[in-house]
């Protein structure tokens, strides 16, 4: 239904009987970039999709070659150019469709992102992996020399954290759970697992790097995983025995730190999952330039305060910048900023946000505190010439949701906003449901607005930012906020 229509009906509505519209196919449609979710662990889907393979795997999805142990990997890292570069060679077979592609490169960027591994296409390279839809999820352990398989089977192991897992095996790491320490960390329950697989968890000899045991690894089971008795675990952290183990988004800080020391990479990098906070004092970095990745499993929503950068001319020494993905090549959400300033929130186009803190003047402080969040709606606009809506618009709105949508100008411009339609449920200070409007987090609230209101004066920023902060109640029954904005010089 187009958007003319949609207002057209409403305006000839009295609100004692004006109906929601109901938009077939929304949520599918709002969906669209998400694959089908599996509420699987990881090694639930690889022991699923590994359950008919005849050769031998270690570990449940380790492959060996030549009779050669796995626990002789630490002597089988791919090599470090002069130039501080891991450069591995790859081939992706024909079969994957660009969806599976997709998956694969970003994988890549993420681990070119967040280490010193550079992945190059194979030219003619003796050693290199290849990714190839064969029988179930697995991979060698480490260089093995020549061509070497990562097998990641269509459509059962497409999942992006399972990926990453077969990657850092493909790297030389073994399961977290098998580390030589885990048994100061974690409680087995051999009476829970099947006797044919107690193996999967005999001790490696691979090296801890004197990191933290990580329960949240992306190589670590999950607490459940190898279990044969419903409802009891396989594994229990000794310290909290409520604490979960696994996950399925992605690598975490530790699992960076693995490969980074592994391959000694001199780099300022770090990961980040879900949500949290963190404070940054570049008197704590020797590097000139770090980045902060954080990842979700929906939207990042991130939140920076107490920004305090050394200005100088066009922010040339000392700066930040975010980035709408997952590398230095994705949009630019924020460009180079310095000074003080108040920041918009920022909410990632998919699951992936990227902070990149560069301090070219040694003498210089760059500080700031960031809190991250995984968010279901929201957006962050920085092209002119947009629309901004309440999620689902225009259908129903969800309910119990917290939304930021930040328009973001260039230096020199204003935000023009016009809304064009609204209703939301009536309250008589609008703390029930409403959509609030300001030029920063820190500065005054320039209209709270709730119910059906027609029309709205158009409103225009001093600065070039305007935010809009959406919340909806446990029991919406309306339609929302639509607008659209521009940008307008500033003299």
């Amino acid at each position: 239904m187009e958007l003319s229509v949609v207002l057209l009906f409403l305006a000839g509505c009295s609100l004692s009987w004006a109906k929601p519209i109901l938009v077939q196919g929304l949520h599918k449609n709002l969906n669209s970039h998400v694959s089908e979710k599996d509420n699987r662990t990881m090694l639930e889907i690889m022991t699923a999709a590994n359950k008919d393979i005849t050769h031998s795997l270690v570990k449940g999805d380790i492959k060996t070659k030549h009779r050669r142990s796995a626990k002789l990997c630490p002597t089988c890292m791919w090599p470090k150019s002069s130039d501080g570069k891991v450069r591995i060679p790859y081939v992706i077979a024909p079969e994957y469709s660009d969806y599976e592609v997709s998956y694969f490169n970003l994988t890549m960027k993420e681990f070119e992102t967040t280490t010193c591994l550079e992945f190059v296409k194979r030219t003619n390279e003796e050693d290199y992996f290849s990714l190839e839809s064969g029988n179930g999820c697995w991979s060698y352990l480490g260089k093995v020399g020549g061509k070497q398989t990562i097998s990641v089977a269509m459509p059962s192991c497409i999942k992006y954290s399972l990926i990453q897992h077969e990657f850092m095996h493909m790297l030389g790491f073994y399961h977290e759970v098998t580390r030589n320490d885990r048994d100061q960390y974690i409680n087995i329950y051999w009476q829970n697992i099947d006797q044919k697989n107690h193996g999967l968890f005999d001790l490696d000899n691979g090296d801890t790097f004197n990191l933290p045991y990580d329960y949240n690894s992306v190589m670590h089971y999950s607490s459940s995983d190898y279990s044969i008795v419903p409802g009891q675990p396989s594994v229990l952290a000794k310290s909290d025995p409520k604490m979960s183990i696994g996950q399925q988004i992605g690598m975490t800080n530790i699992d960076v730190m693995k490969v980074n020391i592994a391959y000694n990479c001199n780099l300022c990098r770090k990961k980040f999952l879900e949500s949290g906070t963190f404070t940054f004092t570049s008197a704590n970095q020797e590097a000139s330039s770090c980045l902060y990745l954080i990842q979700s499993s929906a939207k990042v929503l991130l939140q920076l305060s107490d920004v305090n950068i050394p200005s100088s001319p066009d922010c040339k020494d000392t700066y930040i910048k975010v980035y709408d993905g997952v590398s230095k090549s994705s949009p630019v959400f924020l460009d180079k900023t310095c000074g003080k300033v108040s920041l918009p929130p920022l909410v990632s186009s998919e699951d992936h946000l990227l902070i990149e803190i560069v301090n070219n003047k040694p003498s210089a402080e760059i500080t700031f505190k960031a809190s991250y969040n995984s968010a279901r709606f929201g957006k962050t606009h920085v092209t002119d010439n947009g629309a901004v809506m309440s999620p689902l618009f225009p259908g129903i709105y969800p309910r119990n949701v917290d939304a930021f949508y930040s328009i973001i100008a260039p230096k020199g411009y204003k935000v023009s906003l016009n809304i064009d339609f609204f209703w939301m449920t009536s309250s008589s200070d609008c703390t029930e449901e409403y959509l609030i409007i300001r030029e920063s987090m820190t500065s005054p609230i320039l209209a709270t607005y709730c119910g059906y209101l027609y029309p709205i004066p158009p409103m225009v920023s001093s600065g070039n930012t305007l935010i809009l902060q959406f919340h909806s109640s446990p029991s919406p029954y309306r339609n929302g906020f639509h607008a659209f904005y521009n940008f307008v010089p500033s003299s």
